[in-house]
């Protein structure tokens, strides 16, 4: 400038061409992953039931990765057809929020909770290991995700579940400023 100073814009880097920003995946795509989910051969059925759920969450309320893992029995409310989401993403460890599901998000949770209950699961988390009486982890979700792209052929992440939720809420009508609330 002028007076002397440079300016930090200078030095900045140049977004790269090509970087996508997060998509949703069209309605289609999602019935044909929960259909693949369904009909696929699991070890269990607590292992499908689980699968649903998880994808479901996702899909169905846009719960996050994190949100999902961090999930626990008590905050799965199926009387009130509501998930209480504890400290999502935000400043100083987030907020609390709820999060509302659909009929076939709660059937998903209450056939899941019904597996869970009868293989002996006692600890805190909604989504358990098949092997132990442990949370599932991030491992888990990841190869999951890897599994329904290899039998799909539809690429799918967590977040692009979430997308999906918040474009499938606008198509439905509902307000930006509801579903940014929902989300």
């Amino acid at each position: 400038s002028q007076d002397g100073t440079v300016s930090a814009v200078r030095f900045a880097t140049r977004p790269e061409p090509g970087l996508r920003r997060p998509r949703a995946l069209p309605r289609s795509a999602v019935e044909t992953i929960f259909t693949f989910l369904r009909n696929q051969q699991w070890g269990s059925t607590l292992e499908r039931t689980r699968n649903l759920a998880i994808v479901g969450v996702m899909a169905l309320a846009g719960l996050r990765r994190g949100e999902v893992l961090r999930l626990e029995v008590g905050d799965v409310l199926l009387e009130t057809s509501s998930l209480r989401i504890r400290l999502g993403k935000g400043r100083g460890g987030g907020r609390d929020r709820t999060a509302y599901m659909t009929p076939q998000l709660g059937r998903l949770f209450s056939d899941y909770l019904e597996e869970r209950r009868s293989a002996g699961r006692t600890h805190p988390e909604v989504f358990t290991s098949l092997g132990a009486d442990r949370r599932v982890g991030e491992v888990t979700v990841r190869r999951l995700f890897s599994r329904i792209e290899a039998g799909t052929g539809i690429h799918v992440t967590p977040h692009m579940l979430r997308h999906s939720y918040a474009t499938m809420l606008r198509q439905s009508g509902v307000s930006d400023r509801v579903a940014m609330e929902l989300l």
